[in-house]
Order: structure tokens, then sequence, then C-alpha cells
């Protein structure tokens, strides 16, 4: 088979990225607006307040699924809630139940806080039949967010919970578009480098009373708020970046 010249392939590869609407290479992943507001007291400073700074957020924020209609909600004449939601800045699918207390069959665990152990587990057993859901999907679907996943749920306008509406213009509130959002810190999957020694080790979460980024140790008890991937997002598609992990070898 004869080999194509390096400079005839590389022509060959910018002309298709041309033809498909892409930049050959991994275009810089965009950074969200935080949702921070003015100052009610009309103080202005330079800060993210006043500049606003990052993609804006589209409306509606989040789609119940299955929503027919374009509102974002699913709760119409016609329409059926099958248990999960839609963010439409990062294209990810999280469950609608914010504190469901059995994720699987033999679930051990009363309630939705759990160790960090046991919250990998429970959120990588959940399937259809469990937590509302009727979303047809199986054990392996469902996995515990990284960090930077579960920081994009994050409105800093807000608190209590920190978490935007469906719309994305004020917070969430009962069904609106989650259900039963605890005003505590929720377990992520990424591991917290500055304790590496001990094990089980810290994982970093984020306390949905006011947004804050928390690291608890494995033994201690958190709340559990499975995602799943939804429709493929790339950077240029708003989709949060991975954590990178270290070793003791580099990233």
């Amino acid at each position: 088979m004869r080999r194509i010249a390096g400079p005839i392939l590389v022509a060959v590869l910018l002309q298709c990225g041309a033809l498909f609407g892409q930049d050959i290479g991994w275009p810089p992943a965009q950074v969200a607006k935080t949702g921070a507001k003015p100052y009610p007291i009309g103080t202005t400073y330079p800060d993210d307040t006043a500049m606003q700074e990052g993609v804006t957020w589209p409306n509606p924020r989040f789609t119940s699924n299955v929503d027919q209609n374009g509102d974002g909600d699913c709760s119409d004449a016609g329409e059926a809630c099958n248990g999960t939601v839609t963010d439409n800045l990062t294209g990810l699918v999280w469950l609608r139940n914010a504190d469901c207390g059995v994720f699987y069959q033999g679930d051990p665990n009363a309630g939705n806080q759990r160790g960090g152990y046991s919250a990998l587990i429970s959120a990588d057993n959940l399937a259809q039949g469990y937590c509302g859901l009727i979303d047809g999907s199986s054990e392996g679907d469902w996995r515990l967010p990284n960090i930077g996943e579960l920081g994009s749920l994050v409105h800093f306008g807000e608190y209590l919970p920190a978490v935007p509406d469906t719309i994305g213009t004020g917070k969430n509130t009962e069904g609106n578009p989650f259900f039963s959002i605890q005003a505590d810190p929720y377990w992520s999957s990424t591991p917290d480098m500055n304790f590496w020694i001990y094990d089980p080790p810290y994982y970093w979460g984020i306390d949905f009373e006011y947004g804050d980024r928390v690291s608890h140790w494995g033994l201690e008890q958190c709340h559990v708020w499975p995602v799943r991937t939804g429709a493929p997002v790339f950077a240029d598609g708003f989709g949060p970046a991975s954590t990178q992990q270290w070793t003791s070898e580099g990233p």
C-alpha cells in the first residue's frame, strides 16, 4: 500500500476539517458565566458582578426530560417525566432527584448520605427503576461526577441552594427543575491530592448551601448526585473540561 506523503496528508485533513466546520486540533474550552449578581446596595466594583465575563447560559438552562414543547418542563399535557434533567450548557444528564435514598437492589445504606467509596458504587449501580428513573438506563450508565462537572451546577448569584432554576435566571425551587437539593456537601469522584497518603482518600465535593468547594475524608458522610453523559459536547460546545489527575510520576 502506498504511503501518503506528510504534507499531502496534512492538506487532506485540513480540507476535511474545513468541510465539516471544525478546526484540526482541540479548540480552547470555553468557560461559562458564574451567575454573580450586582450588589443590591448600588455599589460598583470592577469585579465579576460588573464584568459578567464568560459564555452566556442558554435559555432554558435545563430541560426536564422528556420535554416536547421547548419550555424546559416535562409536566405539560402529553409529556412524561423520566427522572432526568439535561443541562443545556454542558450536555450532561443529571438525576432529577438530588436526595435519592436507594440506588440499587440490596443497597445497604439508609438515605442519600454515605461514605466516599459507597457513593462511587451507588452511582455506578444506578439504573431504571430506582430514584424515579424510567429512562431505560442500565447499571454502568451513571457515575459520580468529577469536581468540574459537579461545580458546573453552581449558581454564584444564589444560595440555599446555589443551583439555577430551569430558565437559569433564579435559583432552583422544588421541581424547578430538581427535587430535594440539600444545602450540604455532595461527593465528586475527584481525589484531593493534598491528602494522597490517606486510605481511603479524601475527595473534593461541592457544598450547595453557597456553592463552596470542600474536601472530605472518604469515611465521612456526604450526599450523592449521579450524572451521565448525554449527547457529545465538545469544548467549543461549552462542555466542562476533564480534571487532570496526578500520580507520583506526573500527569
